[in-house]
């Protein structure tokens, strides 16, 4: 093994340094961020993995664009001047691997990753462009990606740690969440380091899998693991607004297709 190699869960090899497509595996992904608290193993109540983060980000992606007939795009991101288009599933799957790279790096503290971004950053990008290759997804990410995974964050700091100094240091100012989306926080943590969290994961992403996939069953298994399949208009008018408000900033960016 070379300097910049490690041996993963699967038994595969992965090469900080030039990783491929091929170093990538679902096997590896799951166990790995199942395994893994969010926050760095600091929340204080109801902790949720850095799976059970993905598939909340994944869930808010599916539940911030609607059903035909029914939304209302949203404004940041039709307005940010994209090109091209990205499948509504593709998106979904994206989100789902958003942090797939910490299968290999870990957790890095948010304000960590700042400090030692010049180093961290370029590592970090040419394992999410493996990670996208490996299961044809869009990179870089969908701002939308961005926008809920803000949202996700705060929904997670107001859970974890209340009225504390925590979240008066780290939470969106005045940020409170309807009962609807806790409720889905709080059913993901509940499943949280366990194999039905794993096998939610993967039954949901292959659902949505461009070739063999399955995608009138999606919305079936969220209803079946406690999880909304849509929103009320009151609730979507709600998501899309919290949403729009947490737009990342990007030099450019596929436009999205709610198709």
């Amino acid at each position: 093994m070379s300097t910049y190699e490690s041996l993963t869960y699967s038994g595969k090899i992965f090469d900080f340094e030039n990783p491929t497509p091929e170093m990538v595996d679902m096997l590896t992904i799951t166990h790995v961020l199942s395994g893994i608290s969010r926050w760095n193993n600091h929340m204080q109540k109801s902790p949720v993995s850095l799976l059970g983060h993905s598939l909340m980000v994944g869930v808010v992606c599916h539940l911030g664009m609607g059903r035909d007939g029914e939304r209302q795009a949203l404004k940041s991101v039709l307005d940010a001047g994209m090109d091209g288009e990205i499948p509504r599933s593709s998106l979904i799957r994206a989100a789902f691997m958003h942090d797939a790279s910490e299968t290999w790096t870990g957790d890095m503290p948010g304000p960590l990753k700042k400090l030692v971004r010049e180093a961290y950053k370029p590592v970090e990008r040419k394992i999410e462009r493996a990670v996208a290759d490996a299961y044809g997804l869009p990179y870089p990410w969908p701002p939308l990606i961005k926008m809920a995974d803000l949202l996700v964050q705060d929904v997670e700091c107001w859970v974890s740690f209340g009225d504390g100094h925590a979240r008066r240091s780290v939470l969106t100012p005045g940020f409170s969440p309807p009962l609807w989306l806790e409720q889905v926080y709080r059913r993901l943590s509940a499943v949280s380091g366990t194999d039905t969290e794993i096998e939610l994961f993967v039954r949901l992403f292959d659902c949505l899998c461009p070739e063999t996939g399955r995608p009138a069953e999606f919305e079936s298994r969220l209803a079946a693991a406690g999880l909304p399949p849509r929103l009320s208009s009151g609730e979507m008018a709600w998501l899309q607004k919290a949403l729009d408000e947490r737009t990342p900033c990007r030099d450019a960016a596929p436009k999205l297709s709610f198709a």
